[in-house]
């Protein structure tokens, strides 16, 4: 086996790899002699192996050998790159196109130093290069080294990434695209070849995020926000109403967007929409079917796949009807915006927000006295008290269901007895800007009372209502008792209500899952 210092100079000399390799191998098994530090800085200064370059540079830091000199070509005082050997490094991964137009991964090695000055340079096969935006983008000073030949700027995405986490690295995840000084992010070429060649490895490829602050929050944040849509329709429709979601929620979190959370997570705008092309037929079973498995499990698969990430729900629903039970299988433990379709300005408003301090509780654990309402007017009406099943009649939106749900319940369901629940000002008008929270807490309120005196064993729910508020009254009370949801049709022939779905029978699939 060759010395050191003649594989070192083969190397530098001819470019030989097998010589490279030698020189490598007695520098990180740590076997140069004091007499070989010359040699050591002549291969950091003129080999063309970016490895073999990192190699020489963290064996003379360690050392204590030609710091000086170090320190002239890389920019930093002596006693900075001393602590290089003493830290390790942070990695990140890119694509790179090769001569043949394909890609192949490569690593970048990011050695943060403590320096008073905001300097970032990138050691290549040929040139050592600044690039302080880096530095000053991330607050931190570093190094960076390459496993591999590299050209172009298209890495520089990932050694900010790797700079900015707060966690060691990215994870599995790689990144292409170009950094610019206003901490702007523009795209890199290939990026075709760049996602076939991540695929095959396993890794998602980061490519879509736009600005630096973005890359921080999508990296360091705990939290993150998922927005979901319920809708029927066509699929341009559907885009259309995400996109609508999508400012809504960027409202609350400007970092957000579709695009980042595909790349970060592989969750599409697909996997966040729960409906389908068409309208939902007026019948039981295509009900109870979407709950059970479009709705049931969805949003705990949801959470598995941004694990260890927490998420803050933005949810938004086309169909009263349904929401409640959507509503009921969510629960209460999860935090949970609930937007609202504002007509006037076609644009979704936040109108529940139910997280950190005032979480979902705040719709359970409530009691308001019937004569400190202010929102709503209640009536008990108890024709059969041995009757224990309840018919709820919500009469929130423009279209009064008192009349035909009760002759409804007498008729088809035998049930005698009714809550009946109204605005108490503005019927069928609940602005996107009232107080929504006090609206369910005194439905709920009312109820509870009514469950106190009573017992009821079953209750048979009809509403008109805006879909945030089924949403949240689903959270509130769907786990209490079995509870059957009634939609109206108007166009359906007569009776135009019909039993859409059972709460108690959904729950009863979801022991079945477990």
């Amino acid at each position: 086996m060759p010395s050191f210092s003649s594989a070192a100079q083969d190397c530098i000399m001819h470019e030989c790899c097998k010589s490279a390799e030698v020189a490598l191998q007695y520098i990180m098994q740590d076997r140069l002699d004091e007499s070989d530090s010359d040699k050591a800085l002549e291969l950091f200064q003129k080999a063309k192996i970016p490895m073999l370059r990192i190699a020489a540079l963290i064996w003379l830091a360690k050392n204590n050998k030609h710091c000086y000199e170090l320190g002239q070509l890389l920019g930093f005082e002596p006693s900075e790159l001393r602590s290089i050997p003493h830290s390790s490094p942070k990695e990140a991964m890119f694509p790179v196109i090769g001569a043949s137009g394909k890609a192949y991964l490569a690593k970048a090695i990011v050695f943060i130093i403590p320096s008073k000055i905001s300097r970032a340079v990138a050691i290549f096969s040929q040139r050592i290069t600044e690039y302080n935006h880096l530095s000053v983008l991330s607050r931190t000073s570093c190094i960076i080294g390459f496993d591999t030949a590299v050209e172009g700027d298209s890495w520089q995405l990932a050694v900010l990434a790797a700079l900015l986490s707060k966690t060691g690295g990215p994870g599995n995840l790689a990144f292409s695209g170009i950094v610019q000084a206003d901490s702007e992010i523009k795209s890199a070429d290939g990026l075709e070849a760049k996602q076939d060649c991540c695929l095959q490895h396993g890794l998602r490829l980061v490519h879509r995020v736009r600005k630096a602050s973005h890359l921080d929050a999508w990296i360091n944040q705990s939290v993150i926000p998922i927005p979901v849509l319920q809708f029927n329709g066509s699929e341009s429709e559907c885009k259309h109403w995400q996109q609508t979601l999508q400012s809504s929620v960027q409202d609350d979190f400007d970092w957000f967007s579709y695009d980042a959370l595909e790349d970060f997570f592989g969750i599409s705008k697909r996997d966040l929409s729960i409906g389908s092309k068409g309208d939902m037929a007026f019948d039981t079973k295509v009900w109870q079917d979407f709950l059970e498995t479009k709705v049931l499990g969805f949003f705990a698969a949801l959470e598995q796949r941004l694990i260890p990430k927490k998420i803050i729900w933005f949810y938004a629903g086309q169909i009263s009807s349904l929401q409640f039970g959507i509503g009921a299988i969510f629960g209460f433990k999860r935090a949970i915006a609930i937007l609202q379709l504002e007509f006037s300005s076609t644009t979704y408003r936040k109108v529940f927000a139910l997280y950190g301090k005032q979480n979902a509780r705040e719709l359970k654990n409530v009691s308001i006295k019937s004569e400190e309402k202010i929102m709503i007017e209640s009536e008990l009406q108890v024709n059969n008290p041995e009757n224990k099943e309840l018919g709820l009649i919500l009469y929130f939106g423009s279209h009064n269901p008192i009349g035909e749900a009760k002759d409804f319940c007498v008729q088809f369901a035998g049930v005698e007895n009714f809550l009946v629940m109204r605005a108490r000002d503005n019927q069928g008008t609940i602005e996107t800007k009232d107080n929504w929270l006090r609206w369910i807490q005194e439905i709920n309120s009312e109820l509870n009372r009514a469950r106190e005196n009573f017992h009821w064993k079953r209750i048979h729910l009809f509403q008109t209502a805006p879909t945030s508020l089924c949403m949240a009254l689903g959270i509130a009370i769907g786990h209490f008792l079995p509870i059957q949801i009634y939609h109206y049709q108007f166009n359906a022939s007569e009776p135009k209500y019909r039993a859409v779905y059972s709460m108690q029978q959904v729950f009863h699939q979801k022991k079945d899952h477990r």
